[in-house]
């Protein structure tokens, strides 16, 4: 998913205006990421395939009341998507009372971050753009930081992986991080 949140801005507006070609591209960019977000809340195909065009139809009737000064595109399209999935886990449990007792029934509110979708929608956005912004380090920096930051190597275990001693990974660390922590919207970093 390579689209800048200013591109899905300009497409929410244009959803806001009417225009079902920017509808039909925020589907084609969005869907299969927000199906899986959907997925990992429902955990049933057929139930994130729904979720997905509740959420799609909500999306196009409340493209107007979205803000840029509020927070991210794809947090507010994730917020929906969890609130949609969410009420569809709702009505599922109440159809399946009938079937099973209470204590078979998942309680909804207990799952997760259920409360947080904001939260968790800002997180997913600030590994995407950490992601990339790796990409954009040298090959020695990203393999020393995705090594010891997201893979928890050792400054030795990464010398010794690296083939090189411990004060260079020590440096390609600090250059890599210096370079990181000063990008913008980078709260994975804190």
């Amino acid at each position: 998913m390579e689209t800048s949140n200013e591109e899905l801005s300009i497409l929410i507006t244009r959803c806001a205006s009417g225009s079902e070609f920017a509808l039909e591209a925020l589907y084609k960019r969005l869907s299969p990421y927000l199906n899986s977000y959907a997925y990992g809340i429902v955990r049933c195909e057929a139930l994130s395939n729904e979720v997905l065009q509740d959420s799609f139809i909500q999306i196009w009737q409340n493209a107007s009341r979205y803000s840029k000064r509020r927070g991210a595109p794809l947090t507010w399209m994730c917020a929906i998507v969890r609130n949609r999935a969410i009420d569809k886990l709702r009505v599922e449990n109440k159809h399946l009372r009938f079937c099973y007792s209470d204590k078979d029934i998942v309680d909804v509110d207990s799952l997760p971050g259920v409360g947080q979708p904001e939260l968790e929608a800002a997180q997913q956005q600030s590994k995407l753009i950490f992601n990339r912004y790796l990409t954009e380090l040298p090959l020695n920096e990203q393999h020393s930081i995705n090594l010891a930051y997201l893979q928890g190597y050792s400054r030795d275990e990464l010398a010794g992986v690296l083939d090189a001693n411990v004060n260079t990974v020590k440096s390609w660390l600090r250059r890599g991080m210096k370079h990181l922590q000063g990008l913008d919207g980078l709260s994975v970093l804190s």
